[in-house]
């Protein structure tokens, strides 16, 4: 027999919820959105200045190549501002690199294609010493330029985080293209095109 005076249920979903509960949810979205807000202007201006480069950060697209200047393999040096007034690719390399060694054939090619068009490729070799290097150019037949990099240096300057790593260069010596990893030879025809150069 049911009881006489049972407690009123409300109906499911009749619920009411405080007020102080209902303002504090405001209050917590009205800030979520302010601070969106303001992450978003911050973020939008740091976008739009220039920010200074950290050791071991890869040079940006639209920066200046720093110069430098290295041993040539087989005798002489390398400098980088000698090739000013020409399109210049830097590529960092090593031998024992898997990907170095799938892309080089493709420099090559590109480089037979154009090197009478105002087009100079430079292979910066990290740390290995010559007689290796000599080797590893005269097994795949390669005839562009190729300098030593035997303490590191100049590729810390450049900020190479891994190679292959190369850097297409404009005739005023700014950088107008960056590629980490294997180059194609379509790739690098399509931007020297691009630049006005034709084989």
């Amino acid at each position: 027999m049911p009881a006489e005076h049972e407690p009123p249920t409300s109906a499911p979903g009749k619920r009411h919820r405080p007020i102080w509960l209902i303002l504090l949810l405001n209050v917590a979205l009205a800030t979520a959105l302010v601070s969106g807000v303001y992450l978003l202007r911050w973020y939008l201006e740091r976008a739009n200045t220039p920010q200074p480069r950290l050791v071991g950060q890869a040079i940006q697209v639209g920066a200046p190549a720093p110069d430098f200047t290295l041993p040539r393999l087989g005798g002489g040096d390398v400098r980088l501002s000698d090739y000013r007034g020409q399109v210049v690719l830097v590529n960092f390399w090593a031998s024992w690199c898997g990907p170095c060694r799938a892309e080089m054939p493709e420099i090559e090619h590109v480089y037979r294609a154009y090197q009478d068009t105002g087009f100079v490729a430079i292979g910066v070799n990290q740390l290995e010493p010559e007689p290796e290097v000599r080797a590893f150019v005269d097994e795949y037949q390669l005839t562009w330029l190729f300098a030593l990099d035997q303490d590191g240096a100049v590729s810390q300057r450049w900020g190479v985080l891994g190679i292959p790593q190369s850097y297409l260069i404009d005739r005023e010596g700014k950088i107008v293209k960056s590629w980490l990893g294997p180059l194609s030879r379509q790739e690098l025809e399509r931007e020297l095109q691009r630049l006005g150069l034709r084989s």
